[in-house]
């Protein structure tokens, strides 16, 4: 059976273009030691205790809801809204409401102050109770988080799976490409050529997220390439986060365009000090890399680029809901030629760039191109591509066209995270 390598990566560590960190591998099924953020409980007054939720994850499209208990120590007048994973105001379900002291629950249905049922993402509560001038708040999502060490995971290449264990609901990112050890720096390195989950929230316990292995332009069977490798991070959502599953019909980036006041997280809350600390949804995610020859011709039979010519160029582009918003921040554009970096560029501030392709190369050859910003995302797509017509056998070439790569699919663990 042939041996796979795979990445181990932590969002805590230095920004990459590509998948470099330390590499194992197993004959059957990879173990993955993954490093991720262990979140903190909110340290509210203790007039405010005891929060709990009555499920980590719900289907507001089937009528599900949630319930939002806790215990009050005192009387006096309650506030509770259900931001969203920026801190904007979806729901305010209590409004400096006169309260008692006792126990108390407030009932979720998974929509907003419209009515509208909000695209699947992590939402949390913000509790204010205010007495005798005093207000007394309950803000998880106010505060930062420390990375630990969590389970060991693995990835079935038979089924293709990557099932893994998360202590606590967490925002995860799955990237799968090549990676080999560089003789001068001795760390591995390689191009990403598929993010398989962009940033996505998931409820804590067993997770399985599906992949079909081909790249982003759905060409390239990554996993027959040699040094296959997959990185797999993740950041936890705040304390007592609530997950929305089940809305086919609108995703959360798309929405975000429509909020409207501003963000309750306090000030210095976003920042860009860590990977991917701080960031909003628009910055977050990464977009989608449109990546083409320029006056070359695709041959829809083999899957390629026909390329004769000399001088040849990539014309690369940002496309989706994020991309104006990665094109600001600054970051290194990677070309790389049969997955080793072949050229670097500084893109400008824009969603489009021109870069010349290494020339006098024959035969078919792998292009792929990382758009990496500084904060985290990378942006990714890849080219087989003829040289001056002269055809060459390579591992993990697959004859399809861009538009047939099949989508990734995720699924969410029971309550039990089983």
């Amino acid at each position: 059976m042939r041996r796979l390598k795979l990445a181990i990566t932590s969002e805590t560590e230095e920004p990459r273009h590509c998948l470099n960190s330390r590499a194992i591998s197993t004959s059957a099924l990879l173990l993955i030691s993954l490093l991720a953020t262990s979140g903190l409980a909110d340290s509210s007054s203790a007039a405010i205790r005891d929060v709990k939720l009555s499920r980590p994850y719900f289907n507001p499209t089937l009528g599900q809801k949630v319930q939002i208990s806790f215990l009050l120590t005192r009387g006096g007048r309650l506030s509770l809204a259900v931001l969203d994973r920026d801190g904007f105001l979806v729901r305010e379900l209590a409004s400096e409401k006169p309260m008692r002291a006792g126990n108390f629950s407030f009932e979720w249905d998974g929509r907003d102050e419209e009515g509208q049922v909000l695209p699947d993402e992590a939402f949390s509560a913000k509790i204010d109770l205010r007495f005798d001038g005093e207000t007394a708040s309950y803000f998880p999502a106010s505060r930062a988080s420390p990375f630990s060490e969590i389970a060991a995971h693995y990835y079935d290449r038979s089924q293709a799976v990557f099932s893994y264990t998360l202590p606590k609901p967490s925002r995860v990112h799955i990237q799968a490409g090549t990676a080999r050890i560089d003789p001068k720096t001795k760390k591995p390195q390689g191009p990403v050529l598929k993010t398989v989950v962009n940033r996505e929230p998931r409820a804590g316990g067993r997770v399985i997220d599906f992949w079909n292995g081909l790249d982003e332009s759905g060409t390239i069977f990554i996993p027959d390439l040699k040094d296959f490798t997959i990185g797999i991070a993740a950041t936890p959502l705040p304390e007592n986060a609530i997950l929305t599953t089940g809305n086919r019909n609108k995703v959360f980036v798309e929405y975000a365009k429509t909020r409207k006041g501003s963000s309750l997280l306090p000030p210095g809350h976003q920042g860009h000090d860590a990977h991917h600390s701080g960031l909003d949804v628009f910055n977050d995610a990464a977009p989608k890399l449109r990546v083409r020859l320029r006056n070359e011709k695709w041959s829809a039979s083999e899957g390629v680029w026909r390329a004769p010519g000399k001088d040849l160029v990539l014309q690369v582009g940002l496309e989706g809901a994020t991309a104006e918003a990665f094109a600001r921040q600054p970051g290194r554009l990677y070309v790389f030629l049969d997955l080793d970096v072949a050229r670097t560029v500084s893109p400008p501030s824009t969603r489009e760039i021109e870069v010349p392709v290494p020339s006098g190369l024959r035969g078919r050859h792998i292009l792929a191109v990382n758009w990496a910003s500084e904060y985290g995302p990378v942006a990714v797509n890849a080219l087989r591509v003829d040289f001056a017509g002269q055809p060459a056998q390579q591992s993990g070439l697959r004859k399809r066209s861009p538009s047939q790569a099949g989508p990734s699919r995720s699924s969410q663990p029971s309550e039990k995270g089983q």
